[in-house]
């Protein structure tokens, strides 16, 4: 009812607006009445059966999942609301009867298209008799009853042959039909249909005991496979009888000593037995090159990362060096006397056990070598070859242009210079503390991935 109302609400909104010459977005509209029209289908369904009596309740099929049933019973006591899950109907034994028939009839045809019948030939009975020699009493026992049982079960019994790995089906009939697999003798065909074919060395009768289940009901049925080995004239075929030679060679062989390896083949062909080569010295070649290679390249990055602190040690003392030589300048100082001064004095707060700054040891080697002869030009042409930053190769420009045009002007520029250094080094340090931040969230995120394990493991415990 509700949504009735809703729908013709707006219907009649919708008119009255086109009748006043309003506008409106066709497209939401639609959209909104579409939902508005969906739901008064949807309220008109649950309307229809709500209230009247019901007597029973449909189960659901087999197979198919349960549904939550709402219920109200009417009662003297008033009405009262009950939450039900209706399951799955269960079959009946006739029903599981024929559904394990019908799974009978889809395993058989499976098992014909994915393998071949043995067409009236039998499986070789002295392949068998020279496998019980060699493995023991254990296979001749095993041999003999399954011919015992092939026997029992008439020559009518079907024998698949099997070369190959076969996906066997764990259940059928959509589900509905269960299977149980359980070979014999274990270890060459697994439950799954894997087929261990190099174990080999002759073909091999194999019972597969499968039961089906389906309800309460159950039936049992055992298909034969004739589990055929490498063809011996196959590369394959030669590597697994060589190998099934070896391996019970050391089985015998285990009282001595030494074991001897075979002197011929299945064929009574000689063999000759040698190690393979191991590369050995080659590998611990090849890792000494990578090792060196490995070397050079941390060398040459430890390298770079020293002329980057360097660059950044020295830009970080940009601001106070131009810093005294405005101040000097402003005193009317000279610029090669305050450069002098400022020297003296790094050198002096050297002696008192201060340690070194980049940017102040260039400006003190540079001293020293107009000290020695140089040219005041040369030695600011050559200062930012011992600071290559853009900092000091502007510090240049500007002591050189003093030289040229004099002392006009100088002490401004200088002043200008100390305030973009000044800003300058305020944003470095923000960038080194964005940085720093940066590199604290990893261990933050540890602690975070300790903590919610320490409170997901509890529950992880429980539901295992």
């Amino acid at each position: 009812m509700i949504s009735l109302i809703v729908l013709l609400g707006s219907i009649l909104y919708l008119q009255n607006r086109r009748r006043h010459g309003k506008t409106y977005p066709k497209k939401i509209c639609r959209m909104l009445l579409g939902a508005e029209l969906a739901a008064l289908i949807l309220s008109g369904t649950e309307l229809l059966p709500a209230g009247r009596l019901v007597s029973d309740l449909v189960r659901p099929e087999n197979g198919k999942a349960g549904r939550e049933e709402s219920l109200i019973a009417g009662t003297r006591e008033g009405e009262i609301r009950y939450q039900l899950t209706l399951e799955e109907r269960e079959m009946s034994a006739r029903e599981a009867e024929d559904k394990i028939t019908a799974a009978r009839t889809e395993l058989a045809d499976f098992l014909r298209e994915n393998t071949e019948a043995l067409s009236g030939e039998s499986p070789d009975p002295k392949a068998g008799e020279e496998r019980a020699k060699a493995g023991g009493g254990k296979e001749k026992e095993e041999t003999e009853g399954l011919s015992k049982r092939s026997q029992g079960e008439g020559d009518k019994a079907d024998i698949r042959e099997i070369d190959r790995d076969l996906r066997f089906p764990q259940s059928l009939q959509k589900g509905q039909v269960a299977l149980h697999w359980s070979m014999q003798p274990e270890g060459i065909l697994e439950q799954n249909g894997r087929f261990h074919r190099d174990l080999l060395s002759e073909d091999q009768l194999i019972a597969a005991n499968l039961v089906y289940i389906c309800g309460s009901s159950r039936r049992e049925e055992t298909i034969r496979f004739l589990a055929r080995a490498y063809p011996a004239d196959s590369k394959e075929g030669y590597r697994s009888r060589i190998k099934r030679a070896l391996e019970e060679r050391e089985k015998t062989d285990r009282q001595n000593q030494k074991m001897d390896l075979p002197e011929q083949d299945f064929r009574g062909e000689a063999i000759r037995w040698m190690r393979p080569y191991s590369w050995r010295g080659e590998k611990l070649l090849a890792l000494g090159f990578t090792g060196a290679l490995l070397m050079l390249f941390a060398q040459k990055k430890s390298r770079m990362e020293a002329v980057k602190r360097r660059r950044e040690n020295a830009d970080r003392d940009y601001p106070s060096i131009i810093s005294e030589i405005a101040l000097y300048l402003s005193a009317g100082v000279t610029v090669k006397n305050a450069l002098e001064r400022i020297s003296a004095a790094y050198e002096e707060r050297r002696k008192q056990g201060q340690t070194g700054h980049e940017g102040y040891e260039a400006l003190s080697l540079l001293v020293r070598r107009m000290k020695e002869g140089i040219s005041e030009r040369q030695a600011y042409e050559d200062w930012p070859g011992l600071c290559p930053t853009a900092s000091y190769r502007k510090l240049s420009m500007l002591l050189i242009q003093n030289l040229q045009r004099g002392n006009r002007r100088l002490a401004e520029l200088f002043e200008e210079e100390k305030q973009r250094a000044e800003e300058a080094g305020r944003l470095r340090c923000k960038k080194l503390g964005d940085e720093a931040s940066t590199r604290l969230l990893i261990p933050m995120v540890g602690l975070l991935a300790v903590v919610l394990m320490i409170l997901l493991a509890p529950a992880l415990f429980m539901h295992l």
